[in-house]
Order: structure tokens, then C-alpha cells, then sequence
């Protein structure tokens, strides 16, 4: 969240398993392994929850699986939480809080393991799906989706989901703010979400015969507003650090809107696939291009034109297409594979100058986040 180091999963001993990698973005000294040596077939799952001074995670060893908690001091050791068989990715987190699914429940839990697990939904919980969860700091909401129900589709029975959010500290039960969805000739449901920097709009994408963009107020009081509908399936929208706009991706344009969805959205950049907006800056990261012909560009929002920032890569490698940008918008990483094969994880800047290696082939890479 300060900027100042980048957490990776990578393959970095030859064995057949991901762990976990911190390495400060200044390149000052090396990337070091988060928690212990995991054995071969245990794998740090997607999904982990970075802080300033913790990480929360979720091990599956095969078996079964597991979250922690851990310091980011060198040497500290991982203390579990919770019980086993998790499902995995349903780690969310406010500064204090986190929200988890287990075998009994959706639970909320104390970050600093201080009480014990409280549950969200009562006794007797529906089939939930936390996988694409958020976040809504200043409110201490969180964000997950839910089986709303079955319907039937020819000779099949689809589950649909809903939108709900949910107090951290489970002071109250779960509420839907999804738009009831209309009977459509393919099931219509949920498929991403985020919320504002204050906590007061949540923007969601429903995916159907017809793939929608709503614009909701997080508290559930009000009819949600229509922002587009497009026949592509919508990209994940995200706020930028102010709130005042919301950015999304449809048919390979990165488009803006007002946070009210006053006006209609404007086209930022044309040909692009996804992007990452900064936290605490007008700062976006964009992914263009098709599969094998790759750009990344850095955007900032104030109107000027897209920085090609792959321009000064050295020849013999290509672009992967995994890209982060930190929080205070300084900085791009991404990962490019080498002619050998191997990964390598480069650093930007986002003024456009030229890129430098950070980390030198860690193995088999999964991803970073900043």
C-alpha cells in the first residue's frame, strides 16, 4: 500500500509449487520468500490480501487448505486462522477485518486474530461465492456475491448471484444492492464488482443475454442506474483514487464515467484489453493489443496522451501480459519471458523512461501485486 515493495508467487526452487516473494521496487536489495519453504504440491493460492506490515494467504497442500496471517518482518512465522478447507480466493480485508468462507459460514475475523470468528449470515448460511469480493475501507463494508437461485435454462438448472455487502465486524447480516434481474433467454448474473475510495457507490457488471454496467449506492437504498450495455462481455470497472470516475473496458475501448453516471461515458484509450488504475493517484495501467502483440501503456487522467512504456525493453524478450502499477502511480511492474523460456519481473516508471530488471528469472512466475 506505501509503494515500496511488490509481493509475487513464483516457482523459485524447481520444485513443483508457488510461494510466496516480497521485493522492495527500488531494486535495493534482493526478493525474499514470505513465511517458510513450502514442501512440493503446496501452493500459495491467487488471491492473497497485502498490507503494510502483514499478508493474508491461503496454502492448499492437496489435502485440504489453509489461510495465515503473517508479519512482513524477515523471519516472522505464518499463525493459521481459522479451520481447515477453506475455499480458496475468499480472503477479503478492511484494516481491521477480513472476510472468510468456511465449512460453517462466511466468517468475519479480527486481522490481528485478537477474537474469535464471528459469523456473517447466521446459522444456517446459502451457498455463498466470495470469489470476486472487495473491500470498502472508510465503511468497513464488504463486498461478495451470493447463489440468489436456480432457474432453468432448456434442460439445465443455473445458479444466478446477486450482490451483497456486509458490515466487517458482523454487526448486522449481509443486504443485496443488485438491480432484480429481468427473465432473460440466458440466466443474467454478477459478475464483477468494485467499490469508490468513500464507500458511498459500488459499481457492478452482470453478465446474460445482454452484459450490463450498474451504478448502486453501497447502502442499498436506492434503484440501481444503468451506466451501458454492451453485447462483450464488461471488464472489470474500477473508481479512480478520487471517486469521481469510473473507468471500465468494452469492445477494446477504456471508457470514463461520472460516479453518479450523470453523462454518458467518453472514450479515454481505443484497442485496449484491461487496465489497473492507482490507489492514491490519476494514474491507469493499460493492457492493449491481441494475444502475441501485447502494449502496455501508462495514463494519466489529467487528458495527456498514453506513454508506451515497453518501448526500451532489450531485445530477446516479450511482454507476458501481467502488469501492476503501485499505489502512488510512480511505478509499473510486469513480468516479460526470455527466449531461454525463464521470467524475469521488470520495474517502470510511469513518465515513460526506460524499464530495468528487477528480479532475475524467478522460476515459474504467477503474478504480482503492489
Amino acid at each position: 500500500p506505501d509503494s515500496s515493495a511488490v509481493a509475487f508467487r513464483a516457482n523459485a526452487d524447481g520444485i513443483a509449487n508457488q510461494e510466496l516473494f516480497l521485493a522492495p521496487i527500488d531494486g535495493s536489495s534482493p526478493a525474499r520468500r514470505l513465511g517458510p519453504d513450502l514442501d512440493a504440491g503446496e501452493n500459495v493460492q491467487d488471491g492473497y490480501v497485502l498490507r503494510a506490515d502483514k499478508v493474508l494467504y491461503g496454502v492448499d497442500p492437496g489435502a485440504g487448505w489453509q489461510a495465515y496471517v503473517l508479519a512482513l518482518d524477515a523471519g516472522a512465522q505464518p499463525v493459521p486462522f481459522g479451520p481447515p478447507a477453506l475455499v480458496e480466493r475468499a480472503l477479503l480485508a478492511t484494516s481491521t477485518q477480513f472476510l472468510a468462507m468456511t465449512d460453517a459460514g462466511l466468517l468475519s475475523v479480527a486481522i490481528d486474530l485478537s477474537s474469535a470468528p464471528c459469523p456473517v449470515d447466521g446459522p444456517n448460511p446459502v451457498l455463498l461465492i466470495p470469489l470476486l469480493s472487495d473491500a470498502i475501507e472508510p465503511g468497513g463494508l464488504l463486498l461478495f456475491l451470493q447463489g440468489a437461485a436456480f432457474e432453468t435454462v432448456g434442460s439445465d438448472q443455473v445458479e444466478t448471484t446477486e450482490l451483497r455487502s456486509v458490515p466487517a465486524d458482523a454487526s448486522r447480516f449481509s443486504l443485496p444492492i443488485s438491480a432484480p434481474f429481468p427473465k432473460l433467454a440466458v440466466v443474467e448474473s454478477v459478475e464483477s464488482m468494485t467499490a469508490d475510495p468513500s464507500g458511498e457507490h459500488i459499481a457492478y457488471t452482470t453478465s446474460g443475454a445482454v452484459n450490463r454496467l450498474f451504478l448502486v449506492e453501497s447502502d442499498g437504498r436506492s434503484e440501481p442506474v444503468l451506466v451501458t450495455s454492451s453485447p462483450t462481455l464488461l471488464a472489470r470497472p474500477a473508481f479512480t483514487h478520487d471517486g469521481a470516475r469510473l473507468l471500465f473496458v468494452d469492445q477494446g475501448n477504456l471508457y470514463a464515467v461520472p460516479a453518479d453516471g450523470s453523462s454518458v461515458p467518453t472514450v479515454l484509450l481505443s484497442g485496449a484489453i484491461a487496465f489497473r488504475l492507482a490507489t492514491q493517484a490519476p494514474a491507469a495501467l493499460v493492457l492493449t493489443g491481441t494475444s502475441g502483440n501485447l502494449g502496455l501503456f501508462a495514463l494519466w487522467l489529467d487528458g495527456s496522451a498514453p506513454i508506451d512504456l515497453l518501448l526500451g525493453l532489450p531485445t530477446g524478450v516479450a511482454f507476458s501480459g501481467d502488469a501492476s502499477v503501485t499505489s502512488d502511480g510512480r511505478w509499473a511492474t510486469f513480468s516479460v519471458v526470455e527466449v531461454s523460456g525463464g521470467f524475469s519481473l521488470y520495474r517502470v516508471p510511469m513518465d515513460g523512461s526506460l524499464p530495468a530488471e528487477l528480479i532475475s528469472d524467478p522460476g515459474a512466475y504467477y503474478g504480482s501485486r503492489l
